[in-house]
């Protein structure tokens, strides 16, 4: 999100679509490169589907695929990479796939670019958080963040049950 410019950004998600805003802020925050590339988790009826999109507007076009399908719960996208090429021929690129032939392991990643930090209620599984507990969430991320993280990490925990937070690092 640009602090600087915040007319400008709800003018880029009206006019572009919220997901093609996330995923080029994701990607760039991160720096991966628009071919790159690139493994998407998502969860449908209770099993894992996978696709492996090979630029940032297929990725796009997968989250949005994704979210009309019928059982549809969830994505998430591989923040480290790039990940090996040959892999992509583990499923036809650009489509949704039932994970059957797996996912990217750790040995598959060419470097580390950041790190997940989940914060969530231990809760039973398909039950939301309560009110409490989702500002509980946005009340953590206080100590160790910059405030750019702070503020990510907050919109995101006022929007969803839980708080994710992404941090780069530079590492391998």
């Amino acid at each position: 999100m640009n602090a600087d410019f915040p007319g400008q950004y709800q003018w880029e998600v009206q006019h572009r679509g919220e997901v093609a805003v996330y995923t080029e802020q994701l990607r760039k925050f991160l720096g991966i490169p628009t071919s790159e590339l690139t493994e998407l988790t998502f969860f449908v009826r209770g099993r894992i589907h996978v696709a492996h999109a090979m630029t940032e507007l297929d990725q796009v076009r997968l989250l949005e695929d994704a979210q009309r399908m019928r059982g549809f719960n969830g994505a998430y996208q591989l923040v480290n990479g790039p990940i090996n090429p040959a892999l992509g021929a583990r499923y036809q690129p650009n489509r949704i796939h039932p994970a059957w032939n797996g996912r990217v392991g750790d040995g598959d990643i060419g470097i580390r670019r950041a790190i997940f930090i989940d914060i969530d209620p231990v809760r039973p599984k398909g039950i939301s958080a309560t009110h409490e507990e989702k500002v509980a969430a946005y009340e953590q991320p206080e100590r160790g963040f910059t405030e750019k993280e702070r503020l990510t990490a907050k919109l995101q925990a006022q929007a969803q049950a839980r708080l994710a937070l992404v941090r780069r690092v530079d590492g391998d």
